[in-house]
């Protein structure tokens, strides 16, 4: 029964999930971390940028961003400078149009969308030495990882060592009507802006037309469902944004995962609804081990004055508990 009692303790000024959400993003600033970015073509005629920073190490581990983040946002840099001290290579990746230049195609990414994380694995296989990889995904990132190790299940590359994710929207359905909760007004408005920037992007360079979609419904919804309705779905190949929801959702997958894979979920997400916390799965399979805190916010968890070292000694550094837990997991021989 792989459920885990979290020793997790939230800084008592953090304890309103919102602020705990978004104290990091505004003000947390990793520094330390120097990136080289290499660019991968794909087989369909567009491209992935990762940022990789390496320290020599024998081991890899790939992080993924969430929704309308990338390799530059706090929570990846944080993993990366913990993990590099560790004497850990890391490789970033930024999902299509999240590197800071806009994807070739008319597609973007979207939560389920496995195909890219497994080119890069399989890219990663066949031109690398190292010993083993390892994933960490936050968010949207935390999502694709999980479908894409229920998708491989005994086929997976034999480089794959364990996953860890963070504030995972296991149920994208229900997650979708919890943000349109009028307390999340705030986080809808921010990502709808960068997500409508680049639809205009594409439809003036010419790459969306707009007869393709309904792009002046899109441009003017501030609805997570009538977004998925009129862009992701259409030019993801779903049917409708009930069907996107249904077939991009990890929640199916989670019982085929094969391989040390840790989910952390904070009760408190304010992007989270109650099917996000799968406290079945996590008991019938001994390879998926659930942890939910009490506080942590949307990726926040921010250390409590002794956390980090409890978990890392004798360190100086700023680290945040979800680093020092995913260092942590990673350590455990299971």
């Amino acid at each position: 029964m792989p459920l885990v009692k979290s020793k997790y303790t939230s800084p008592w000024l953090f304890k309103n999930p919102h602020l705990h959400t978004l104290y990091p993003y505004f003000f947390r600033k990793v520094n330390g971390v120097k990136y080289v970015r290499q660019r991968i073509e794909l087989c369909d005629g567009d491209f992935i940028d990762l940022d990789w920073s390496r320290v020599k190490g024998k081991t890899l581990v790939l992080l993924a961003h969430g929704l309308e983040g990338s390799s530059k946002q706090p929570y990846i840099l944080g993993m990366a400078r913990m993990l590099n001290q560790k004497n850990v290579d890391v490789v970033a990746i930024n999902f299509r149009s999240c590197s800071g230049e806009i994807n070739r195609l008319p597609r973007f990414y979207h939560i389920g969308d496995t195909e890219d994380l497994r080119f890069v694995v399989s890219w990663i296989e066949k031109n690398t030495n190292y010993e083993s990889l390892s994933l960490i995904g936050h968010s949207l990132g935390a999502n694709i990882i999980l479908k894409y190790l229920g998708e491989e299940g005994n086929r997976r590359s034999s480089m794959l060592c364990k996953a860890i994710t963070f504030s995972c929207p296991v149920d994208l359905a229900s997650s979708c009507e919890k943000m349109s909760q009028g307390e999340n007004f705030f986080y809808v408005m921010n990502f709808m802006y960068t997500l409508k920037n680049k639809l205009r992007h594409k439809i003036r360079s010419g790459i969306i037309k707009r007869s393709d979609i309904d792009c002046d419904l899109a441009l003017n919804t501030n609805n997570f469902s009538v977004w998925d309705n009129c862009v992701t779905a259409p030019l993801h190949g779903f049917l409708s944004h009930l069907d996107y929801y249904e077939k991009a959702s990890c929640y199916k997958y989670l019982n085929r995962i094969n391989i040390p894979c840790l989910m952390v979920n904070s009760l408190d997400d304010p992007f989270l609804s109650n099917s996000c916390f799968p406290y079945e799965i996590a008991e019938r399979n001994t390879f998926f081990y659930l942890e939910t805190t009490e506080n942590g916010g949307h990726a926040g968890f921010i250390p409590s004055i002794g956390d980090t070292t409890s978990l890392l000694q004798n360190t100086q550094e700023d680290f945040y508990w979800s680093e020092c837990r995913a260092f942590e997991f990673l350590q455990q021989n299971l």
